[in-house]
This record gives C-alpha cells, sequence and structure tokens, in this order.
C-alpha cells in the first residue's frame, strides 16, 4: 500500500489526542506504506477506526456519543431551573445582596449551558463549512473560556460577600450596598471579556494556524502560552481564594452557632434558628458555594494531568470529571427549593401555571 494514509473529517474529530497524534504522525508523512504504519501505530491503517470501535473505552466514538447525550440531559434540567430561578427572584417580597447574587449566578450557569450547543456546532462544522470553521472555533473557544471565568469569578465574589456578611455584619449592612454589589457583577462580565479576548489576541493562534491544523481546542486557540500563564493561573488562583473564604466561613460559622447556643442555653425563649447569626441566604449560598468547590477541583485535578499523561484512563477521567463538574448547573435550583421557604413557595406557584 503506498501513497499517503488519510481518515475522514468527522472520525478524526471523534478520536481522542492520543489518537490524533498518531494520525498526525502518518498522515503529515509524504510516502508511507502500510508496513511503516504498523511500526507507528502497532496495526495498519485500514484496521484504525475498527480498532477504535471494538475497544468501547478506547473508542472515540463511543465517548462522543456517552458525553454528549448526559450532557444533553443536564442542560435541559439545568436551562429549566435557571430561567424559573430568573423569573422567581424578581417576584421575591424582600430582595438582598444574596438574591442578587443568586440572579446573577443563574445567568452564568445558562450561559454556561448554552455553550454546549455551540461546542458541538463548530465541532461539527469542519466537515460542512470548513472555510469559516476557523473564525468559528475561535468564537467558540473564547466564548467557552469567557462563560467559564464568568461563573468561577461569580462564586468567588460569593465566596467574599458571604465572608464579610457573617465575619463583618454591622459593617456590611453600611458599607456593601446594593450599587456595590451590581458594579462588582459588572466588573466581573467585563473582566473577563476582556481576559479572554486579551489571551487569545497576544498569544492565540491565527486563522491560517487553525485552519492547518483542522482541531479546535483550548491550547491550538491561545497557543500554549496564552493557557498556561493567562488562562490557567487566573483559574487556580480565583480557586483558591474561593477555597480559603469558604473554609473561612464554615470555621466562622460554627463558632458563632456554639456561642450563642451556649449563651442561651437554658433560656425558654432561646430558638436556635434565630439565634444563628448567618441568614438563611447565606447559609445556602455556603452549600451551593461547598457544592461547586466540590466538583471544580476533580476537574482542574484531571485537565492537570491530561496535559502531562496521555493515557486511555485518563482521557475517560476527564470527561467523567466534566460531567460531574456540570452538575452544579442543575443542583443550585434544587438547593434553593429545599432550603429557602420564600423560593419553595415561589417556584410551586410557577410549576402550578
Amino acid at each position: 500500500m503506498n501513497g499517503r494514509i488519510t481518515m475522514d473529517t468527522s472520525t478524526y474529530l471523534m478520536l481522542n489526542d492520543s489518537q490524533h497524534e498518531i494520525m498526525d504522525r502518518i498522515t503529515t508523512t509524504p510516502e508511507i506504506d502500510g508496513s511503516t504504519a504498523d511500526l507507528v501505530i502497532g496495526s495498519t491503517a485500514s484496521n484504525i477506526t475498527g480498532e477504535l470501535n471494538n475497544d468501547p473505552w478506547l473508542s472515540g466514538l463511543t465517548m462522543f456519543v456517552i458525553y454528549n447525550s448526559v450532557r444533553f440531559i443536564q442542560i435541559i434540567i439545568g436551562i429549566f431551573g435557571n430561567v424559573l430561578t430568573l423569573i422567581i427572584v424578581p417576584k421575591l417580597e424582600q430582595v438582598n445582596n444574596g438574591h442578587i447574587l443568586i440572579f446573577n449566578l443563574c445567568i452564568s450557569d445558562l450561559f454556561t449551558c448554552l455553550m454546549w450547543p455551540v461546542n458541538l456546532s463548530v465541532n461539527l462544522s469542519l466537515t460542512h463549512y470548513p472555510t469559516f470553521w476557523p473564525k468559528l472555533c475561535v468564537v467558540k473557544e473564547v466564548l467557552t473560556i469567557y462563560s467559564y471565568s464568568c461563573s468561577l469569578l461569580t462564586y468567588l465574589v460569593i465566596a467574599i460577600d458571604r465572608y464579610l456578611a457573617v465575619c463583618w455584619e454591622l459593617r456590611y449592612k453600611v458599607y456593601i450596598t446594593r450599587k456595590k454589589i451590581y458594579f462588582t457583577i459588572a466588573l466581573v462580565w467585563v473582566y473577563n471579556a476582556f481576559m479572554s479576548i486579551f489571551a487569545w489576541a497576544y498569544f492565540g493562534a491565527t486563522f491560517d494556524e487553525l485552519d492547518k491544523l483542522q482541531r479546535c481546542n483550548i491550547t491550538n486557540v491561545f497557543g500554549i502560552r496564552g493557557y498556561y500563564y493567562i488562562i490557567l493561573p487566573h483559574m487556580i488562583s480565583v480557586a483558591i481564594g474561593m477555597l480559603i473564604c469558604y473554609v473561612s466561613i464554615m470555621v466562622k460559622m460554627k463558632r458563632r452557632d456554639r456561642k450563642m447556643a451556649s449563651m442561651y442555653e437554658g433560656h425558654s425563649g432561646y430558638d436556635k434558628e434565630k439565634s444563628m447569626l448567618a441568614s438563611r441566604v447565606t447559609r445556602t449560598l455556603t452549600l451551593v458555594l461547598g457544592i461547586f468547590i466540590a466538583v471544580y477541583f476533580p476537574a482542574v485535578v484531571m485537565h492537570a494531568l491530561d496535559a502531562f499523561i496521555k493515557t486511555k484512563v485518563v482521557y475517560i477521567l476527564v470527561d467523567v470529571s466534566a460531567l460531574v463538574f456540570f452538575l452544579n448547573n442543575l443542583v443550585n435550583p434544587c438547593v434553593y427549593y429545599y432550603k429557602m421557604p420564600e423560593f419553595k413557595k415561589l417556584y410551586r406557584a410557577m410549576l402550578r401555571l
């Protein structure tokens, strides 16, 4: 078998990174015969797709179908819950800073959910619209980083806001006004837009380079330096700050609860619920923050491993950790429903309609 070995574009897109590297080494060789291909990949080129389909864990097609099927279910539930919450928050009798942060969190979660059809469309457009594909790839990756960064920074703002509310309750009510909350939320969206566009404009690949690479992923669009110098440090530093605030909030809340319980122990008028320093909104947002931390850090660890270890197990765990990470989009409305009576009442009223 002489001549260059080629593979259908749609099949190529469904391969994982390790398989991409194998195919790149073969297809970029001007002249290669079947025996040389055996030395490179351990099988003839004509058996590559058959080998992938025979191993259900190795098959890019199998992982593609499973991942996107589960993601589709998550998105439908996430969109429904977050849209319902966006309608409910303005209907609350008393809207405080915590409710405003919940509203903004729903917007960022909804934005993240809507990025899935965009990602899928761009991946499939390589075959059907090759001329516009590089531009669509850049837009897709910039919007993806923008949505994830906005969600991450929104959680950091929630963590800092609730930390101030718990540790400096009296000062918080005086200095943290609603206008300042609105300004901070606007700053989150503007800053992340600037960061995402700057990372691509300064370090990223050009449209011609992407057209040659024929692969749309974060490292190709933003470049290795853009990813490791800007995006990854930004996300890790924000996550660490969020974790520190979360631990501080939990420690402070438990100390205050024990103190209030010991002060009023034995008094007939003591009500444990009313004596808690933190409000119900604070406890709800703290729970939401804890869930996000629990699903976010495994995803960060797996993506870090994937950058250095190219194995089948790591590839599968990256997809699994991504699906677990996206659970927070659909879990948050459930937390609001079960932890906040005012939300539960309005949820039920809306669903009856």
